[in-house]
């Protein structure tokens, strides 16, 4: 089944952002290194790519998907690696959604 573009986006970011807790806990507690040269790529090309998408669909008002998809992996980075370190943050439920709507630059419908 299809899905419009700002349909792909969010759960995208959910899954990755899922994916990404699960793998920065796991290499945090191993003391795992990647290697470094092809690390996210592929990751980023998929945001970009579903960024690009919203755009042309004019569900985003992003005017640099590329660098805004930059933006939201490093925020999602971020949010996974701050979920870990700081559990008793009191995390908001819906705070991946904020992330990615805000960096994605995602209008409302």
């Amino acid at each position: 089944m299809e899905h419009l573009p700002l349909e792909a986006v969010r759960p995208c970011g959910a899954q990755y952002h899922g994916l990404l807790e699960k793998t920065v806990r796991q290499h945090h507690e191993a003391g795992i290194e990647e290697n470094l040269a092809t690390l996210g790529q592929a990751s980023m090309r998929t945001l970009a790519e579903a960024l690009a998408a919203c755009v042309k669909a004019g569900r985003s008002t992003s005017t640099d998907p590329e660098t805004d998809a930059v933006a939201l992996w490093l925020g999602l980075h971020g949010l996974a690696h701050q979920r870990i370190v700081a559990p008793a943050l009191g995390w908001p439920p819906d705070i991946a959604k904020r992330l990615v709507s805000t960096l994605a630059h995602l209008a409302e419908q």
